[in-house]
């Protein structure tokens, strides 16, 4: 089908995420890797880009709505 496929896997922790004029500076794993209320970008279980704070609401505390413009900038790694 003319697929180019990269040898390099992709690694979404050299992303920043930037969503409704708030900038999340790297994408986690896990919840985990964060202090309770701090604000994180992760992959979830499903595969789709999740910008959470732990503990809390990101919607709430951002002000996040559905339909937001989303951007992930690669930062090079």
């Amino acid at each position: 089908f003319g697929q180019v496929q990269e040898p390099a896997r992709f690694d979404a922790t050299w992303a920043v995420v930037e969503a409704a004029g708030h900038s999340v500076p790297s994408v986690r794993r896990t919840y985990a890797e964060v202090e309770e209320g701090m604000t994180l970008a992760l992959v979830g279980s499903n595969g789709h880009l999740e910008i959470a704070i732990r503990d809390g609401s990101a919607a709430e505390a951002l002000g996040l709505h559905l339909g937001d413009e989303v951007l992930m900038r690669l930062t090079g790694g």
